[in-house]
């Protein structure tokens, strides 16, 4: 009679050790998951901004983004009578931090998403940095 209850002690341990710990993985889970910009920020909406150009005053972009991955952007380029708009759908990185645009005809754009706002990436997908660096962030207008 001992026997079995020292038995049946050693399994409800064992249990009770096994179930915390595979919760506590559970918990981790959950929060890496969800501390990033995909899933941590209010994406959605439009957002705009003035980027440096190389023969204009400046390119007035604004860009849609739209909940089921699809955007829409209009780039002006200011001191010239030329609009380009695009529409298509885009992607997020495996971190959930970083979308891509596909542009049809123009390869692809990439943009780190934050809390209103979007940041234009280089070709490479790195960030812009330099003394011309805030002029690649995009703020939210809705």
């Amino acid at each position: 009679m001992k026997t079995n209850a020292l038995s049946f002690l050693v399994i409800a341990i064992c249990l009770s050790l096994f179930s915390c710990n595979s919760g506590e993985k559970k918990n981790h889970l959950v929060l890496t998951m969800a501390d990033n910009s995909r899933v941590s920020v209010d994406w959605e909406g439009t957002y705009s901004g003035t980027i440096p150009c190389a023969d204009c005053e400046g390119i007035f972009i604004v860009i849609t983004l739209n909940n089921n991955a699809t955007y829409e952007m209009t780039m002006n380029y200011l001191g010239k009578d030329f609009e380009v708009t695009s529409e298509g759908n885009f992607s997020w990185n495996e971190q959930g931090s970083i979308i891509t645009l596909d542009i049809e005809g123009e390869g692809m754009k990439m943009f780190k998403v934050g809390e209103n706002r979007i940041f234009m990436l280089d070709i490479h997908g790195n960030e812009i940095t330099g003394e011309l660096a805030d002029n690649y962030i995009l703020e939210k207008v809705d």
